[in-house]
Formats: C-alpha cells, structure tokens, sequence
C-alpha cells in the first residue's frame, strides 16, 4: 500500500481570487518563492485545474499555469 504525505505545510484546498498574494514552490528545488499573485483560474467546467500567477516586481504573468498544490497564501504579520 503506498500512502502519500505532505513534505510541506498546507492548509485545505480552497480557491484564490485574482490579485491574491501567493508564494509559489519552485519546479527545481521545492522552496516556496514569494512575490507573486493570482493573475487568473485555469479551469475546466467547475473544477479547478490551477492558477495563472503574475510576478509582482515586473507585473509578468508566467508562462505556465501552476498546480493548486504548488501555490499557497502569503500569511500577513497581525498589527
């Protein structure tokens, strides 16, 4: 039996809106970048299939979408 667990921390699936702040896990080494946003949902019918992200410093939109897994919600200091 192959059993699968999270090599990261994640919280449950959910959908982000356009101009969410997200980090992003790197395809080379699995780190999470910040500095990126939801710049739209790839989608088929009503299932999510991943995320159009933007990178905030230049306002490009990356060329590939990204899975729902490799994106997570940039967690703001309390004040």
């Amino acid at each position: 039996m192959v059993t699968s667990t999270p090599v990261y921390p994640r919280e449950p699936f959910r959908v982000f809106g356009e101009h969410t702040p997200v980090r992003v896990r790197s395809w080379i080494d699995g780190s999470w970048m910040t500095g990126f946003e939801i710049a739209g949902i790839v989608a088929e019918g009503d299932d999510v299939l991943g995320y159009r992200v933007r990178r905030v410093s230049d306002g490009t939109v990356l060329g590939a979408w990204v899975s729902p897994n490799d994106v997570m919600p940039v967690r703001r200091a309390r004040t």
